[in-house]
């Protein structure tokens, strides 16, 4: 769903030219596009359906369960405004760039243990 959100904010969107007029949109709009991403996502409704289903009883009020959902979505936007002001430090784009191959290559390593655990495992049900 977030993949066709984002196809139609493409698709309406008109093409512009200029690199300072498309930074400028880009920056206004970057908040409009992360929510409808967040809000179309599937894994994260079913996180969530999966998370408040245990906790939601037939007999509470339905603003409790308003208050519920507003309070973990306020922490989950927290956390994420939090992560992009952490990310945008220059301290923190100093050690990305300095450790990108370092970064990488971990990333490889571990990527491809997985797929070797999967093999194997894998080769064990046959």
């Amino acid at each position: 769903m977030a993949w066709g959100c984002v196809s139609w904010l493409a698709i309406v969107r008109p093409v512009d030219t200029a690199p300072e007029a498309a930074q400028a949109a880009a920056f206004q709009n970057a908040f409009r596009d992360g929510f409808l991403i967040a809000v179309f996502n599937s894994k994260i409704a079913a996180f969530f359906i999966s998370l408040f289903s245990q906790f939601l009883g037939d007999g509470q009020p339905f603003a409790l369960h308003l208050t519920m959902a507003g309070l973990a979505g306020f922490i989950d936007m927290a956390v994420y405004v939090f992560y992009a002001v952490l990310a945008s430090t220059a301290v923190v784009d100093g050690l990305m760039k300095r450790y990108a191959r370092f970064r990488d290559g971990l990333f490889a390593v571990i990527l491809i243990g997985l797929s070797v655990s999967l093999f194997v495992s894998h080769l064990n049900l046959v």
